[in-house]
């Protein structure tokens, strides 16, 4: 009697194994992870390159108007805090810019290189943060499904006052996109 349930257990479990009903629901979860792992990074690797690229010009931004208020060091940080607010909004992004995240310093053209303080600074640097210890990380979309719910974002930029040859004769400006006399150019 044993040896007769051991038979039909067995049997069973071969007819079992040769049944290839329902393989194709194995494949299609094996397929949506994967398709799912590909979205999160596409989706929201293509979100972080967008945010990098709007951090950068508020960096850039926030270092131009800094260096417009120099000599005097504590209007350049507010003139940049108030274009890094203008460029990312403090209800959207929270604070980007901190005070101690706008660093005058004297910039060397020949070494391409910003150094902090000096007792006349030329230049200022710029560094915005979008993450965890800023209290303003990203949320991602796809990627959290798969265990990552934030992500940080930082960029930096450094403006000098100085021109000289290093940065040749020639100047583009743009002003505004709607008043006259937006565009100028200065130089040969």
């Amino acid at each position: 009697m044993l040896e007769n349930s051991l038979k039909a257990v067995r049997k069973e479990l071969r007819a079992f194994g040769a049944d290839t009903r329902g393989a194709v629901l194995i494949y299609v979860t094996l397929a949506m992870a994967v398709f799912t792992g590909f979205s999160a990074l596409a989706i929201d690797g293509s979100y972080l390159y967008l945010m990098k690229n709007r951090a950068q010009s508020a960096a850039d931004a926030a270092a131009l108007a800094g260096v417009s208020q120099l000599p005097d060091e504590d209007a350049a940080r507010l003139e940049a805090i108030s274009f890094a607010e203008k460029n990312l909004a403090v209800a959207d992004f929270g604070d980007v810019l901190a005070s101690a995240d706008v660093t005058p310093g004297l910039w060397d053209p020949d070494a391409r290189t910003f150094t902090a303080g000096g007792s006349t600074p030329d230049s200022v640097e710029v560094v915005i943060h979008m993450d965890a210890d800023n209290n303003n990380p990203l949320q991602l979309f796809f990627a959290s499904i798969l265990g990552s719910n934030e992500s940080g974002v930082a960029a930096s930029a450094v403006a000098t006052a100085t021109g000289g040859e290093s940065f040749g004769e020639n100047c583009l400006q743009a002003l505004s996109p709607d008043a006259e006399d937006a565009f100028r150019v200065i130089g040969t």
